[in-house]
């Protein structure tokens, strides 16, 4: 092979994977401008690289080939981890899987130009490397693009929090590990070319299936089993807040009967104190009136929210602070008429103030709080703030908190639906944590809805 066919296979090899990298991460990239920059300068050292290399180790020998690969490896990791916000797991498991897909178009390279030359057809060899990228580039990459964004995407913007991701990059880095063990072992026994090449191409395409099908079989079932977990987490809610509703209309209720109740005694009030009055017993008017305002039933209630809904909410989990002598402090002021379907914000509410009560519990000294606080910022956005003390251990894993009420080592499915709803909104999480006090903030924009 010359020089120049290796360098354009080399460009082949490199340009698709350079671009393939940031397809699941479009929405997350920071300074374009830089990331090309950086590409082109990892391409400029890739061909530095071979100018130096190929002199020395040949352009058919198996070692060049595999310096360029783990130079593409590394240089692909880099421009990942400076352009693109996400934990490393994440990058590390797209990594791989775009890796998986340029080795074995690689792969079918050589075979196809082996065919190509054994039946006569382009035997240019430049001619020949250029039909073969670009035939199998057409052939294969949308159907790539389409499962990054279909089955890939879907699953880093739904569940970007979960913990699985630590060990999720390990699949595809290990069929990847395999197809280069397999690939090096047959190099060095030197059976590659007595191989008969059907065999070759079936075996290539094998495991080229094999890898992407069950890739994709499993981000299929992850996402599907995240979606099942967050849909019976808000039928759970909405039947909480049916119950909190139910609870508050029955308050609401009462409240309305002794209202009419102590409205049918004021005639005989107010007959007692005409009397006290036309005998000009000032003292006994005061005392009276003082033992009626004492003796009254009429229950003070105070409304949270002009929402009946989200007023349902914050009376309720209130009502549980106080009687576990938790200090309250709850400002919301949100329209009765919500820009957005009040489930949705009721299930985000739900869960950031029962998380916080639940904080609060844990405490076994000390000054127990919970601070609400909720309002329209220019009349569209919808910011909501829970601050509040804890006393438990909280655990990591990355960008997830994991649950201490299960035993499986999971986010807490409250948080999931949360950092759910808000990004249908195109909204912002931010949980924070410092001194045993713990603040989770969301922001919706609806206006802005995915």
């Amino acid at each position: 092979m010359s020089a120049t066919t290796f360098f354009l296979l080399s460009l082949f090899y490199e340009l698709p994977f350079y671009y393939l990298l940031f397809v699941p991460f479009e929405e997350h990239l920071q300074r374009t401008k830089r990331l090309m920059l950086g590409a082109l300068l990892c391409l400029a050292g890739s061909c530095l690289l071979i100018h130096l290399l190929a002199p020395l180790l040949g352009t058919e020998s198996a070692s060049l080939h595999y310096v360029r690969t783990a130079y593409t490896l590394l240089a692909g990791l880099l421009l990942l981890y400076l352009h693109v916000d996400q934990s490393l797991p994440k990058l590390l498991c797209n990594l791989f899987l775009i890796k998986c897909y340029i080795d074995a178009m690689d792969i079918f390279m050589g075979l196809i130009r082996d065919v190509l030359e054994a039946i006569s057809f382009l035997t240019d060899p430049i001619l020949s490397t250029i039909f073969t990228c670009l035939f199998l580039l057409l052939l294969t990459a949308p159907s790539l693009i389409y499962y990054l964004r279909n089955l890939f995407e879907p699953l880093l913007e739904e569940q970007g929090a979960a913990g699985y991701w630590h060990k999720l990059w390990l699949i595809p880095a290990v069929f990847w590990l395999l197809l280069t063990i397999l690939t090096v072992t047959t190099n060095v026994r030197g059976t590659v070319a007595s191989t008969y090449l059907p065999e070759r191409f079936t075996a290539c395409v094998i495991w080229t299936l094999g890898t992407f099908m069950s890739c994709g079989i499993l981000l299929q079932l992850l996402r599907e089993t995240g979606r099942k977990m967050l849909i019976e987490e808000r039928l759970r809610l909405a039947n909480l807040h049916l119950l909190m509703q139910r609870k508050e209309y029955g308050r609401l209720q009462n409240v309305i009967d002794l209202t009419r109740k102590q409205r049918h005694d004021m005639r005989q009030q107010l007959s007692v104190i005409k009397g006290l009055a036309e005998q000009q017993n000032f003292t006994g008017i005061l005392d009276y009136v003082e033992d009626y305002l004492h003796t009254s039933q009429i229950e003070s209630s105070t409304v949270l929210c002009d929402n009946y809904a989200l007023n349902a909410i914050l009376q309720y989990y209130q009502a549980q602070a106080r009687a576990d002598g938790i200090d309250t402090e709850i400002t919301v002021s949100l329209p009765a008429a919500l820009p957005l379907p009040e489930s949705d914000l009721a299930a985000i509410l739900g869960n950031l103030v029962e998380n916080a009560l639940d904080g609060c519990r844990s405490q076994k000294a000390g000054h127990k709080f919970l601070q609400v606080k909720g309002n329209l910022v220019n009349g569209t956005l919808i910011a909501l703030t829970v601050r509040n003390s804890y006393g438990n251990l909280i655990i990591r894993d990355g960008e997830a908190f994991i649950s201490t009420k299960r035993q499986e080592q999971v986010e807490g499915i409250g948080i999931a639906s949360i950092r759910s709803i808000a990004l249908r909104y195109r909204g912002v999480t931010k949980f924070t944590y410092n001194k045993n006090i713990f603040q989770a903030s969301v922001l919706l924009n609806p206006d802005q809805e995915a």
